[in-house]
């Protein structure tokens, strides 16, 4: 797993979530940084009015048991507005949906 991959795959989310009328922080675009969310800062972050999507990017074999994961999800779960996604890319260039909470 490169952090090419990762960085291609943050980049075609992130250009996806843009074309769906989100506006969207990642940690690849430096004026533009994912913020800060429960002392942890996600991969990609995406608002659109009051609807809040938070995305962690994680290679594969990642411990999806994480603390700092466990923070996001946290977080999601206490807010209504906002959804939470976690996925894996892998080696191969494929990438999985790993958990979602809505």
């Amino acid at each position: 797993m490169s952090p090419a991959e990762i960085h291609c795959f943050i980049k075609r989310y992130s250009e996806r979530l843009k074309s769906e009328g989100f506006t969207v922080k990642n940690i690849i675009c430096p004026e533009c940084v994912s913020p800060v969310i429960n002392g942890v800062t996600p991969e990609i972050y995406a608002e659109e009015g009051d609807v809040k999507r938070i995305i962690a990017v994680k290679e594969e074999g990642y411990d999806w048991r994480a603390l700092e994961l466990d923070k996001l999800r946290e977080y999601a779960r206490l807010h209504q507005a906002v959804s939470y996604w976690e996925f894996s890319v892998h080696s191969d260039g494929e990438w999985r949906l790993i958990e979602n909470i809505m």
